[in-house]
C-alpha cells in the first residue's frame, strides 16, 4: 500500500449533495456525514486521484453503505427543560503544547445550551519537561493549569477527579479536537438517563493524510455507532457481557463525580503510560456498568481524534495499547472480580484463538494488510497475559510509597 492519504468530505444530509473530486496526491474519500449536528456515517472508499463522484453517485453511496435508520435518525432527541449539571472538562497531557493549545481552542469554541452554566476547563499537566505546557494553559483565560508528578495517565485522571468541581467531569485527550456540538451532545446523553453514571462519545478521524491513519481508520478506529445506545448493567444479548463489550474510548468519556469517588477513582496500575499504556478507559466503564448504573453512548458527542502518523508508532499502540492493555484489563477482572471471572477468561481465550486464526496462512486473505498489526496485537495480548497487570500494581504501589 502505497503512502496515500484519504481526502475528508464533511456533508450534511439536509443539504443538496454536491459531485466530490480526489485530489491529487490522494487515493480515497472519506464521507463524514450529518444532519446538522447529528453524525450519521462515516464512509471510506478507494478512488483514482482527479476523478468525480457525481451528485447522484454520493447519495447512492450513502443510501447503499448508511442503514436507512441512521439516516433518518431525529436531529434531536427529547431534551430536559432543566439546567444541565456542572461539567468539568479536564485534558490530561504531558509535552505535547501544539496539540495542547489545538485542544483547548476547540474547547473554547464549543455551544453552550442556554440553560447550562460554562464548563470548567482543567489542564492537569502530567509532569512535562518543560514549562510550555503551562505557557499554553495560561493564554486560555479561565483554564485550571494543575501539575501531577506522578507520571501515568490514571494518576493524573485521578487528580483531575480531586480538584474538579462540577458534578460531571469529562476526559477530553490533548489529540483531540471536539466538535463545536460536543457539549450539547453530552447534554443528549445526559438528558437520556439523568441518573447515568458515565458518558461516551463518537470518535472519527482528525486527518487522514498518512498510510498509516487511513489503515487504521479502515480496521475501524475508534468509531463507535451512530445511535445512542444506553449501556446497563447485563445485556439480553451478550454472554460475556460486560468483558467483551466497547462502551466508547478514553479520549471521549465523562463520568459522575461523586461515583468514581466511590468507587475509588481510576486504577492506577492501568494506563501507566509507558510500562501499561492502556486498560483504565475500559476498566472505568467496566466498573460504571457492572456496579449496576447505566452507561450512555450518545454519537453527538463527537470528537476528531488524531490517529498516529507513522506505522511504528501504529504497531506500538496495536502491540502495547490495544494488546497488553486490554489484556491487563480482562486479567484484572479473570484474577480479582469474582462476579465476572468466568466471563472474562471464556473472553481472554477467545480473544486468543481468533488471533492466532487471523495469522494462519491458510485463512489469511490474499493481499490482506493488517496481518502484521494482528501479529502486533497477539504479541501485545501475550505479554498482558504473562502478568502485566501484577507487576504494574506494584509499580504504582512503590511510586505512591515514594510520595
Amino acid at each position: 500500500m502505497r503512502d496515500l492519504k484519504y481526502h475528508i468530505v464533511r456533508a450534511d444530509l439536509d443539504d443538496d449533495l454536491k459531485p466530490i473530486e480526489t485530489p491529487k496526491g490522494c487515493g480515497g474519500i472519506a464521507l463524514d456525514l450529518r444532519r446538522g449536528p447529528r453524525p450519521l456515517g462515516f464512509l471510506l472508499r478507494r478512488s483514482r486521484e482527479s476523478s468525480w463522484l457525481s451528485a447522484q453517485d454520493v447519495r447512492s453511496w450513502i443510501e447503499r453503505e448508511i442503514p436507512e435508520a441512521d439516516r433518518t435518525q431525529p436531529i434531536l432527541y427529547p431534551e430536559s427543560a432543566a439546567p444541565m449539571p456542572a461539567v468539568t472538562i479536564s485534558v490530561c497531557t504531558k509535552d505535547r503544547p501544539k496539540l495542547l493549545r489545538r485542544c483547548l481552542s476547540a474547547i473554547d469554541a464549543l455551544l453552550i445550551h442556554p440553560t447550562d452554566a460554562p464548563p470548567l476547563v482543567q489542564v492537569i499537566d502530567n509532569n512535562s519537561t518543560t514549562n510550555e505546557t503551562r505557557t499554553v494553559a495560561n493564554t486560555f483565560p479561565g483554564v485550571q493549569y494543575i501539575v501531577e508528578k506522578r507520571t501515568g495517565l490514571n494518576f493524573a485522571r485521578n487528580r483531575a477527579l480531586a480538584e474538579a468541581r462540577g458534578e460531571i467531569v469529562a476526559y477530553i485527550d490533548d489529540d483531540t479536537v471536539v466538535d463545536r456540538h460536543w457539549l450539547l451532545g453530552l447534554r443528549q446523553a445526559w438528558a437520556r438517563r439523568p441518573d447515568a453514571g458515565g458518558f461516551s462519545g463518537q470518535i472519527l478521524p482528525y486527518a487522514l493524510d498518512t498510510k498509516a491513519r487511513v489503515l487504521f481508520e479502515q480496521m475501524g478506529g475508534f468509531r463507535g455507532g451512530f445511535q445512542p445506545i444506553v449501556y446497563g448493567r447485563y445485556s439480553d444479548t451478550d454472554p460475556l457481557y460486560p468483558c467483551a463489550t466497547s462502551f466508547g474510548g478514553g479520549c471521549n468519556m465523562a463520568f459522575r463525580r461523586d461515583l468514581m469517588l466511590k468507587l475509588g477513582g481510576f486504577d492506577e496500575a492501568l494506563d501507566t503510560g509507558a510500562p501499561l499504556p492502556g486498560g483504565g478507559d475500559l476498566d472505568a466503564f467496566y466498573q460504571i456498568v457492572s456496579h449496576g448504573c447505566d452507561l450512555v453512548y450518545e454519537p453527538q458527542m463527537l470528537v476528531y481524534h488524531e490517529h498516529r502518523a507513522d506505522m511504528a508508532g501504529l504497531r506500538r499502540q496495536i502491540r502495547r495499547s490495544w494488546g497488553m492493555g486490554t489484556m491487563a484489563f480482562l486479567t484484572k477482572i479473570r484474577d480479582f472480580d469474582p462476579a465476572h471471572r468466568e466471563k472474562a477468561g471464556i473472553f481472554i481465550q477467545s480473544w486468543l484463538r481468533d488471533l492466532r486464526r487471523k495469522l494462519n496462512p491458510l485463512s489469511r486473505r490474499r493481499g490482506a494488510r493488517t496481518w502484521d498489526l494482528v501479529l502486533q496485537e497477539y504479541i501485545g495480548a501475550l505479554m498482558g497475559l504473562n502478568g502485566a497487570y501484577v507487576r504494574s500494581r506494584r509499580l504504582t504501589d512503590a511510586i505512591r510509597q515514594s510520595d
